[in-house]
């Protein structure tokens, strides 16, 4: 079995824990970033849902993310950037996503993620700082689930 990227952007992490001994555990620090480089690279979203229903608009749009600065784009055209804040402890994992511009600038959306694969999966909401428990998008609740995919 061939290691994905994934799992190679962890080596470097991984190895400096071994070398550190056994009983050594990883700072917050070091779990934030070693998550944070599973979000390195660029996406395309191939779902998205938005109250429940499907968002065609977002099909296609592509994410590139560089540390923690996330920028989107649709075609030509750059879209908005947004700055991540992950909270990879808690259960699901937490995101915190802080728009730096566009028509949500100064806005941070709270959400939960997970990695499937070359998949990620981000489920937000932008009403107040109640997190969303569950990857799922309702009408009855105001909340994104978008599915993105790595871009070789």
């Amino acid at each position: 079995m061939r290691p994905n990227k994934q799992t190679l952007a962890l080596l470097p992490i991984l190895l400096l824990a071994a070398a550190q001994g056994a009983s050594a555990q990883a700072t917050p620090e070091e779990i934030v970033r070693g998550e944070l480089q599973l979000f390195q690279g660029n996406w395309t979203i191939v779902s998205a849902f938005m109250n429940g229903n499907p968002d065609d608009q977002r099909f296609g749009t592509r994410v590139a993310v560089a540390g923690n600065v996330l920028q989107s784009s649709n075609g030509p055209n750059a879209g908005p950037s947004a700055r991540l804040r992950l909270q990879p402890t808690l259960i699901p994992k937490a995101i915190d996503i802080i728009w730096l511009d566009g028509p949500f600038r100064g806005e941070t959306f709270y959400g939960i993620y997970r990695f499937d694969g070359p998949r990620l999966y981000v489920c937000a909401t932008r009403t107040g700082v109640t997190r969303p428990k569950q990857f799922e998008s309702r009408p009855d609740k105001v909340e994104s689930l978008v599915t993105f995919e790595r871009i070789p």
